[in-house]
Formats: C-alpha cells, structure tokens, sequence
C-alpha cells in the first residue's frame, strides 16, 4: 500500500509518513524482509546508560544489522545500538532492498502500536461494523476537534462499509482542558456511543454528575499518554489494522481504500 492516509485534512499536525525519497513506508508488515519480521523483541529490565543516566527500555531484540541491537523505551522511541551500549543510532532505520527501501524503524513502530492497544482495548468505545467486516480502526478523537466531529458523523456510513471503529480519549490541549473532563464524562457514561455523538452536535449537552474525572480521569490519561508514544500530535489520529497510524479526516471512500490496503 503506498500512503494509504497521506491525503487527509487535518485539525492540527499533517502526518507522520511520507514518501520522500520514494520510500515505501505503508507497505503491509509482509513486505519487509523475513528475518526482520521473525525478529521478537523481548522484554527487559536490562539497563542502558545514556549520557551518564541509566535509562530501563520496555524491549530489546536484533536489529537487522548484525551485533547491534533494537531498543525501544517505555515512551516508545526506537534507537540502534553495538552490542557494548558504547554507540546509539537515532533516527529512521532502512533496509536497502532489491526494488526499494523499506522502512525498518516503521515496521517496529506498527507492532509496538497493535500490541499497544491490543492492552487497552477495554477502554474504547466501539462503533461496530454493521456489514461484513473488511477490517477496524483505532481512532484517537477530541470534541473539540471539528475534523473529528466530521470523521463521526460519517460512522453509519463507515460501519456499513464493513469498518469497525474503536475511539481513544485524546484531549489535545492536555488533561488539565474541559475537553479532558468532557472526555472522562463520555467515558464514564452508561451510554457512551450517545453521549460521544451528542458532545460533536453543538446544541445538545453531556450528561454531567461532577465526578467522571474521578472515575475515569485515568482512563483518559493512559489513552492520551497512549497516544502521545504514538507520536500523536493532531486529530483525529487514525491507526490502521496493520499499524500504519496517520492524522486528519479522511473520506469514506478513502478511508475503506486504507483499511483494505493495509493487510488486514
């Protein structure tokens, strides 16, 4: 697939992939070279020292380039280093394959994300496909994004494409912004799909006890943290069944070319 989110509109940041230098950076996870796809990262409570400070990453594993080694701490960024922690490589790693470059330090980037949320999926919010499922998207959302608001009120439609989605609390003006007490609310409702589709209509109120941050305040957190080791920076971030994750609104259409692209 070749940038199946690239041409979005965007309530803040413009995505993170992109085709510079002819990169394929949204190909499906099979694309990559088997060695590097067979590679498992394992968890570690190995220390690295970093500049003087000792610094515990969350995996360790074989990088594709024979005696270094993949690094990814718990904020989720991703660095190379020797075997002896005496030299780091930051930045975007790639394998120069036969007919193309490929984007190692993506690949990385897209198992770590479906683990991710693979552990936090009691807390979303779930629009169920209503047709045969072609595949689901994880979208982290803001009310008071109205490109997310946009995205929403396309639901009926996308679900009856085939594509469930599955929302994350992501207040972009951070947790202590009436958007995140909002969100806490949504969350903590007894009804929360009506509740998430009455806070994107202006004219119509959420429901409000007072007390939802207390309940829920921390679900609201991890999902924004969450995002924030995504690298989210704008919304609405949509992540794809294959991990590819790119922010702003995307049409139906195009949205259903992404997900069936993506390898899911």
């Amino acid at each position: 697939m070749k940038n199946g989110l690239n041409r979005t509109y965007s309530c803040a940041a413009t995505f993170t992939l992109t085709a510079a230098l002819g990169v394929v950076l949204c190909t499906p996870l099979a694309s990559a070279s088997d060695k590097h796809q067979a590679q498992e990262l394992e968890e570690t409570h190995e220390e690295i020292m970093i500049g003087g400070q000792a610094v515990t990453p969350k995996r360790i594993g074989e990088a594709p380039m024979e005696g270094w080694d993949e690094v990814v701490l718990p904020s989720g960024e991703i660095f190379y280093t020797d075997s002896e922690r005496r030299y780091l490589i930051l930045g975007t790693l790639y394998e120069n394959a036969d007919d193309r470059l490929v984007n190692v330090t993506e690949i990385l980037r897209r198992q770590e994300r479906i683990e991710a949320l693979t552990d936090l999926r009691d807390s979303f919010i779930t629009f169920q496909a209503s047709n045969e499922e072609i595949g689901e998207i994880t979208v982290f959302t803001d009310t008071s994004c109205s490109y997310c608001g946009m995205l929403h009120g396309d639901i009926d439609a996308i679900n009856a494409a085939g594509i469930t989605v599955n929302y994350l609390p992501f207040p972009r003006m951070g947790l202590n912004n009436p958007v995140a007490q909002q969100l806490s609310e949504i969350w903590c409702s007894e009804t929360p799909h009506k509740e998430l589709s009455t806070a994107f209509n202006p004219g119509l109120a959420v429901e409000n006890d007072g007390q939802a941050w207390d309940r829920c305040g921390e679900t609201v957190a991890s999902a924004y943290s969450l995002g924030h080791s995504f690298g989210v920076e704008g919304t609405p971030a949509i992540v794809l069944p294959n991990g590819e994750m790119g922010e702003g609104y995307m049409p139906v259409e195009h949205l259903v070319h992404a997900v069936m692209s993506s390898g899911s």
